[in-house]
């Protein structure tokens, strides 16, 4: 045991709640620095960006709340669209309707 040398990966951490990762981060830049100034040597092996991934994910947000909006906005449309076009193939009809009575009362008269 006295010649194991801990190897990165070898120690992981898990943090369960995203406020507490900024702090973290900034505990082991000091734990690195004071370990550096009494000769030990700490490897911080960061496999993600934490910031760009904070980022990305209010980025994320940002797009779905955009999508969800632009979704509602067509839905709204397309309904105000069939609403209108069931009123206005309405009074076609009734007009076309009134026209073909007006057109059938000669003939029915005269028959």
């Amino acid at each position: 045991m006295d010649r194991h040398s801990v190897k990165p990966g070898e120690f992981s951490f898990t943090i369960e709640n995203r406020q507490y990762i900024h702090p973290f981060i900034e505990e082991l830049k000091k734990l690195s620095e004071d370990a550096r100034e009494m000769g030990v040597r700490l490897i911080l092996f960061d496999d993600l960006d934490w910031d760009s991934i904070e980022r990305e994910f209010y980025l994320a947000q940002f797009i779905s709340a955009l999508a969800i909006s632009i979704m509602v906005l067509a839905m709204i449309t397309a309904v105000a669209l069939v609403v209108y076009l069931l009123i206005v193939r309405r009074i076609v009809f009734e007009a076309a309707g009134s026209i073909s009575d007006w057109l059938r009362r000669p003939l029915q008269s005269g028959g």
